[in-house]
């Protein structure tokens, strides 16, 4: 008896696992049209990342103003702050330590409080990074 011969070739996602594991076309009697397999949905998603924005990406932020829950102006945000332990407090090196609770005078807040964790942080913007054509919602298992 004679065997089959069996080739078997890599191919893209596109190819190969997204024509036959989440969707196929059915031909209808005046149109052809995808049919979601799975369930969920073939479409566009995104991912929201955070960006330096206006004067703040120029400037920069050092990172010590990031632990602290309030944003402050361009100007303080560009120096480098450091943190003691023994008092639990940031300060600035300027000569000599000058302590950030003790003198909250000498910084320009301009919003508190804030996680800097969205948009909303006067430091940064959201920027959302595209991806197209993904299974999103899939109801059962199966390779994406």
């Amino acid at each position: 008896m004679l065997m089959p011969i069996v080739s078997m070739n890599k191919m893209s996602m596109n190819e190969s696992v997204a024509a036959s594991c989440c969707w196929r076309y059915v031909l209808g009697v005046h149109e052809q049209y995808p049919e979601i397999l799975h369930g969920g949905k073939i479409g566009t998603t995104y991912e929201v990342k955070l960006k330096l924005k206006g004067d703040y990406a120029v400037s920069g932020v050092k990172s010590g103003w990031l632990a602290l829950p309030y944003d402050v102006a361009v100007g303080d945000a560009s120096r480098a702050i450091y943190y003691d332990a023994n008092l639990d407090d940031w300060f600035w090196q300027d000569g000599g330590k000058v302590y950030l609770k003790d003198n909250p005078n000498l910084l320009d807040i301009v919003k508190s409080p804030c996680p800097h964790n969205d948009g909303s942080c006067s430091y940064y913007e959201e920027v959302p990074t595209y991806s197209q054509d993904m299974h999103i919602g899939a109801t059962s298992a199966h390779v994406t």
